[in-house]
């Protein structure tokens, strides 16, 4: 009888572990190999934002740079899986827009007993350029499908916080020249000429803050269990930026591709 209930216990203690493994592997298969971590590193592309100039007029930008995140799955099953992290991004400084302006000024006179002739003129001439560097700090949700065993297709929803460094430089130049002729009668004629010219420069320096919503898609590639590739593009809105010498309306699109570590 005692040898009975040690085999039969003995079944029952074999029959658990085998369960056991077989959910094990199971769970694996469904998360990818028991990584629940991932880490992706990338170049990115952002474009439609417009800098302005007021009185400048403005203009479309594009920005290059580059970006890292760190994901965990939250969640996942053999066909879904929602992942949540934090990531960043780095914008070295790039032309963000400029603008030029031209001014022209003359003047004539001539005295009541017509005697004395005043002539003046000027002209100025400016140009100012803004330039822009970013940084980011986002948090994201991204729910995704396994299309197969190694594709994901999934969503990316968040906030980004941005700061954002505007720097601007200027340069004047100037002119002027006036002449006064004088011809009096019984008198020799003459004439008096002055004029002026120069430059000036400038600059100046402001750092704003903005948070803007994510919305947008990403495909996943996996070559072995733990490195891939990835691919997203997203809509950014909201979050205008006003400087004292500038505006920058950060909607637009932001696309990146990079590699993915699995762990």
């Amino acid at each position: 009888m005692k040898k009975i209930l040690v085999w039969a216990a003995a079944c029952m203690g074999a029959a658990a572990a085998w369960a056991a493994d077989t959910q094990s592997e199971l769970t694996e298969q469904a998360t990818g190999g028991g990584t629940n971590w991932r880490l992706t590193v990338g170049g990115f592309g952002r474009g439609s934002m417009r800098a302005s100039l007021p009185g400048l007029g403005s203009d479309r930008m594009t920005a290059y740079g580059a970006d890292l995140d760190v994901q965990y799955r939250v969640w996942g099953d053999a066909r879904f899986d929602v992942w949540a992290g934090i990531g960043g991004t780095f914008c070295p400084r790039q032309d963000a827009v400029s603008g030029r302006s031209a001014r022209t000024q003359t003047d004539h006179q001539v005295s009541a007993d017509g005697y004395t002739t005043y002539d003046f003129s000027s002209s100025e001439r400016a140009r100012t350029r803004v330039d822009l560097a970013y940084g980011e700090f986002r948090m994201l949700l991204v729910p995704e499908w396994k299309v197969t065993e190694r594709l994901s297709l999934g969503a990316r929803l968040g906030v980004a916080f941005d700061w954002v460094n505007a720097h601007a430089s200027s340069r004047r130049d100037w002119r002027w020249n006036s002449t006064f002729a004088f011809n009096i009668p019984g008198m020799e004629p003459t004439v008096d000429r002055d004029g002026d010219s120069g430059s000036t420069r400038g600059s100046d320096s402001q750092t704003e803050f903005a948070a803007q919503a994510i919305m947008g898609l990403q495909a996943t590639y996996m070559f072995t269990d733990h490195f891939g590739a990835y691919a997203n593009v997203d809509y950014r809105c909201g979050g205008d930026v006003d400087f004292r010498f500038a505006s920058l309306d950060l909607d637009g699109w932001y696309a990146g591709v990079g590699v993915t570590v699995a762990f």
